[in-house]
């Protein structure tokens, strides 16, 4: 996947993804394409929910096209028992990517200081886990931990799903990112030859060929996301 095509690009076009999320409806219709699904299978309320009635499907059209046009939804042509249609689902890859674009917002710090008071947190209970394994730190779902087995000679971090580290949110990522393998007891960091965009470990560049062993602590960047070897 070109990164290009799920990246907005300058405010102009931040600013022209946010307006086409803008809308109640089109936001109900994201929720709705986890699974793939036909124009006839998107049922969304009115913008007067009171109302009771259903968007009519010219109506779900116009959205779904402009939810398209910004990228964060696709669409295929699929077969359905002896029928050829077209599908539409939620492109999750260019809303990680709007995410990220919008968390660079937060990084413009007033002059003056806030003197917002303190939000609550409910801090999440960790289980207590053994072995080696990946810690996600950033990303999607942050905390999700990957085991590292020592059963299984290579662990694949990539985009493509099936793989042993999978970062299927990330745009950045590229399908088979990073190599990790088992040698004399310990995990063994290479870059994928043919990854877009690299390696990173502990904030530098992991040169191509080059193979590093992993030591407790160690930070593995991949794409847009982090990852903490945990042992």
């Amino acid at each position: 996947m070109d990164v290009s095509d799920v990246t907005p690009r300058g405010d102009d076009a931040l600013a022209a993804t946010l307006a086409s999320l803008g809308s109640a409806q089109r936001l109900a219709i994201l929720r709705q394409l986890r699974m793939p699904r036909t124009l006839r299978e998107i049922e969304v309320s009115s913008e007067r929910p009171d109302a009771g009635r259903r968007l009519t499907r010219q109506s779900v059209a116009d959205h779904v096209e402009r939810l398209s046009e910004a990228g964060v939804v696709l669409s295929r042509e699929a077969q359905r028992a002896t029928t050829r249609v077209r599908e539409y689902s939620l492109n999750h890859q260019a809303i990680y990517a709007l995410a990220e674009s919008l968390k660079a917002l937060a990084t413009m710090r007033p002059v003056v200081e806030p003197t917002t008071p303190t939000a609550a947190l409910a801090l999440p209970v960790a289980p207590r886990e053994e072995g080696h394994r990946l810690v996600l730190v950033k990303g999607l779902e942050e905390g999700t931990t990957f085991p590292l087995s020592p059963s299984r000679p290579l662990h694949v971090v990539g985009r493509r799903r099936g793989v042993e580290v999978c970062l299927d949110f990330d745009p950045y990522v590229s399908a088979e990112n990073t190599l990790l393998t088992w040698e004399d007891g310990a995990v063994v960091a290479q870059d994928h030859p043919e990854s877009r965009n690299g390696t990173v470990l502990n904030f530098r560049p992991l040169p191509r060929g080059e193979r590093a062993r992993l030591r407790h602590g160690d930070v593995l960047g991949v794409g847009r996301s982090t990852l903490v070897y945990w042992t």
